[in-house]
């Protein structure tokens, strides 16, 4: 016996431009899929810039870390040996090893302080104050490395300069990394 059967029946849409409509539809729905996609390849983009900097980021700390403590190491194991042969050399190596662990120092501090900025939990104390001052502090204390390094630092200020108004701390470090 032949059973049930079913033929299923479209009707036509209704006027005025009832394809029209549903082509519209689908036209719009291929555009908006289109710019979805372009937005969702940009934002990965960006994510996968922003790893890759990350990444070398921490490579290049890595790095600046590594080299203080390398000679740090060295020095301190020369001392500890005994294989330094005169008291002018394990002088020269004791300020090596000072130098050397105030530049360690330093990067943690730099490293910390962009974790403060990039966080924003790093607080600007604006105090009023004489620019040159701090300028003159900066270069006496950098002279002996600038001098160590076989440069020479010229300071030249105008002794009139007004009083202004800048986080004593911040300006130290943006100075001495220009230095």
């Amino acid at each position: 016996s032949d059973g049930l059967r079913a033929r299923p029946a479209l009707a036509p849409l209704p006027a005025p431009g009832g394809a029209g409509y549903v082509y519209a539809l689908a036209g719009l729905s291929i555009v908006v899929a289109v710019i979805g996609l372009a937005a969702i390849y940009r934002m990965v983009g960006v994510v996968v810039s922003y790893a890759e900097q990350r990444s070398n980021f921490v490579a290049a700390v890595t790095h600046e870390l590594n080299t203080p403590l390398t000679a740090i190491r060295m020095y301190g194991e020369m001392l500890r040996d005994g294989l330094v042969p005169s008291e002018a050399k394990r002088d020269e190596y004791h300020r090596h090893i000072t130098a050397e662990s105030e530049r360690l120092s330093r990067l943690v501090d730099n490293v910390l302080e962009l974790s403060r900025l990039q966080n924003g939990t790093r607080r600007v104390r604006l105090e009023r104050g004489d620019l040159g001052a701090v300028c003159r502090e900066l270069a006496t204390l950098v002279a002996p490395h600038v001098e160590g390094a076989g440069f020479a630092l010229r300071l030249d200020l105008d002794d009139n300069l007004p009083a202004v108004r800048f986080d004593r701390d911040a300006l130290m470090q943006v100075l001495f990394n220009l230095v």
